[in-house]
């Protein structure tokens, strides 16, 4: 994932943040990522959510990502290939489901508009279908 990043932030000022460019977040149960005022982990299903300002910077995690979960995923079933025993969802297919959201400009209290560069989301989900 520090890859998909630093390739993203490729062509910005050095002194530009590259974690400010693309955010990469596993949140979810399983994540450890806790959230909220509680500060406790969430029960929805283990998710990468992938956020950006730059339109093609998105696209492109959002491409990097997808062929990192790929490829973890068949290197899981490498390794179980020719075990003896199997983990119970060694069988199940891989599902990548992608959900996007942008944010849209937002308004000063006094009504008045201020720009901010659109926001893109996404969350990959490998649950059980």
């Amino acid at each position: 994932m520090k890859r998909i990043i630093e390739e993203c932030s490729r062509g910005f000022d050095t002194g530009v943040n590259p974690y400010e460019i693309v955010k990469l977040r596993l949140r979810g149960k399983g994540s450890g990522f806790k959230e909220g005022p509680n500060q406790v982990e969430s029960e929805d299903p283990l998710n990468i959510c992938i956020s950006s300002k730059y339109k093609d910077k998105y696209d492109y995690a959002c491409t990097e990502m997808d062929k990192l979960l790929v490829r973890v995923y068949e290197e899981f079933r490498a390794f179980y290939r020719n075990k003896a025993r199997r983990p119970a969802n060694y069988y199940q297919e891989l599902r990548l489901k992608k959900s996007a959201t942008i944010t849209r400009p937002k308004l000063y209290p006094d009504g008045e508009e201020y720009y901010e560069e659109e926001e893109q989301v996404s969350q990959f989900d490998t649950q059980k279908h």
